[in-house]
């Protein structure tokens, strides 16, 4: 298996967890209720990292940061396959995915929050504690929802997939179908992120926008992951590359 073949192969294997990791993030959200806002002040956080590590770190968006970077293994299965098609479109595609992945990492604060529970926790010291508390409000306002570098962190992605999704209206190893199913989906997801950052008084129409999106957009994950883990498909793209 030359490079490029391998390259989509992962990538096909990439999408497929992303998907599956955004079944695992809507089913765990309504079993427990959660919500990864980074709404609550760093005690409270505390408190839920302590308690309950895992529901901790999933409001605290470390599910998603996780789903960006498997997002990236994908992307670049994308451009591996896309490429000899639509060259430019395609890197502007991927930058715009390196860029969401490197924005995420930095601005999200599950690691360092849950270091400095537990530093709160074993403090006996309350001068240290509130120091510990004061440095986990700085990593809660550094990747707040509604912040312009968080917002940048998700819609960067997003917009990566409108892009390639836009090169596979031209490619036949893909289809009308999966281009249609990922431009419409992300563009709900990029209208839904809006909604949230900028319109959050928009309560009741975002479920009406983001339902049919995350539908749409999971499909044409599953869609495009088949289609990079086809052996047949992977020939006839490595041959028209040629």
């Amino acid at each position: 298996m030359n490079e490029r073949n391998l390259w989509m192969f992962a990538g096909g294997i990439g999408g497929l967890v992303a998907f599956s990791g955004q079944v695992t993030d809507l089913t765990f959200g309504m079993i427990t209720g959660a919500d990864a806002s980074l709404s609550a002040s760093a005690a409270q956080s505390f408190s839920l990292l302590i308690n309950n590590p895992l529901l901790g770190l999933y409001s605290l968006d470390f599910l998603n940061a996780i789903l960006t970077v498997i997002g990236l293994v994908f992307a670049f299965g994308l451009y591996t396959a896309i490429k000899p098609k639509s060259v430019w479109t395609c890197r502007f595609a991927l930058i715009l995915s390196i860029m969401g992945t490197v924005l995420m990492l930095s601005v999200n604060a599950a690691p360092g929050m849950l270091e400095l529970a537990h530093k709160y926790a074993a403090s006996a010291d309350s001068i240290q504690q509130d120091y510990y508390l004061a440095a986990g409000e700085a990593l809660l306002v550094r990747g707040a929802h509604g912040s312009l570098t968080a917002f940048s962190a998700f819609v960067f992605p997003l917009l990566a997939n409108i892009f390639f999704s836009i090169t596979m209206f031209s490619n036949r190893s893909f289809g009308r179908v999966t281009a249609i199913l990922g431009l419409v989906g992300h563009l709900f997801m990029i209208i839904y992120m809006i909604l949230v950052t900028f319109i959050p008084a928009a309560k009741e129409y975002m479920m009406i926008i983001v339902a049919p999106g995350g539908l749409l957009a999971m499909a044409w994950f599953v869609r495009s992951s088949l289609s990079l883990l086809s052996r047949k498909t992977r020939a006839e793209i490595l041959l028209e590359g040629k």
